[in-house]
C-alpha cells in the first residue's frame, strides 16, 4: 500500500481542483506561444509566395486558415480555463507562502501573479478584437462547431492596432512566465521552501 513521503506532508498544497487547472493552463500557455509562433511564419510564408511551391496558393492559404481556426480555438479555451482558475482562486484562497519568505518576495510573488492573470486575459481578447476587426470577416468557429459572434466593425486600421496590441501582450506574456517558471524554480533548488511543492501533488512511497 503506498503512502504520502514523510518530507512532504508538511507543505500545505493547493486544491486538486487548482491544481488541474494551472497546469493546463501552463500547457495550454505553452502551445499558444508555439502555435501563435507557427502562424506568423504561415502568414508571413503564404504573403511571400513561400508556401505556394509545395502547395500552391490555394493550399497554402488553406493551411493557414485551418491553423488560425486551431489556434483560436485553444485560445478561448485557455480563456475560458482562466476565467474558472479566477472564480475558483477567490472562492478557494491559495496556501499560505513560508513564512521564511521576505516581505519584498511576497510582493513580487503576488505582483507577479497579478500580472499573469491579467496578461492571460488581455491577450484572448485583444485576439478576439483582432478577428472581430478584420476586412478579411472570417468567421471564428471553435472546433469547427460553435461560432463567436465578432464583437467590432470590420476596420483595417483598428485590425492592425490590435495586431499591434497582440503582439506585444505575447512578448510581456512570455517574460512573466518565464520570470514565474524562473522563481518557482529558485524557490525549489536555491531556498528549497516548498513553494513548487504547493501545486505539486503529494509524493506518495511503497
Amino acid at each position: 500500500m503506498s503512502a504520502i513521503a514523510p518530507e512532504t506532508l508538511s507543505v500545505p498544497r493547493y486544491r486538486p481542483i487548482a491544481m488541474l487547472l494551472h497546469w493546463l493552463i501552463a500547457l495550454g500557455l505553452v502551445g499558444m506561444v508555439a502555435g501563435g509562433m507557427t502562424l506568423h511564419s504561415m502568414i508571413d510564408a503564404t504573403q511571400t509566395g513561400r508556401d505556394h511551391v509545395l502547395f500552391g496558393p490555394d493550399g497554402a492559404i488553406a493551411s493557414t486558415l485551418a491553423f488560425s481556426a486551431i489556434h483560436k480555438s485553444v485560445g478561448f479555451t485557455v480563456f475560458a480555463l482562466v476565467l474558472v482558475r479566477i472564480a475558483y482562486r477567490l472562492a478557494n484562497p491559495p496556501p499560505p507562502l513560508p513564512a521564511t519568505m521576505k516581505a519584498w518576495e511576497r510582493v513580487a510573488a503576488h505582483g507577479t501573479h497579478i500580472l499573469l492573470y491579467g496578461l492571460m486575459l488581455a491577450m484572448p481578447i485583444s485576439g478576439w478584437l483582432m478577428v472581430s476587426a478584420s476586412p478579411w470577416g472570417i468567421p471564428t468557429v471553435l472546433y469547427g462547431l460553435i461560432e463567436v459572434p465578432h464583437i467590432l466593425p470590420q476596420n483595417a486600421e483598428v485590425e492592425a492596432a490590435m495586431k499591434s496590441v497582440h503582439d506585444g501582450l505575447s512578448k510581456l506574456l512570455i517574460a512573466a512566465f518565464v520570470l514565474h517558471v524562473a522563481a518557482a524554480l529558485r524557490h525549489q533548488f536555491v531556498l528549497k521552501d516548498g513553494v513548487l511543492l504547493r501545486m505539486m501533488p503529494a509524493r506518495r512511497t511503497t
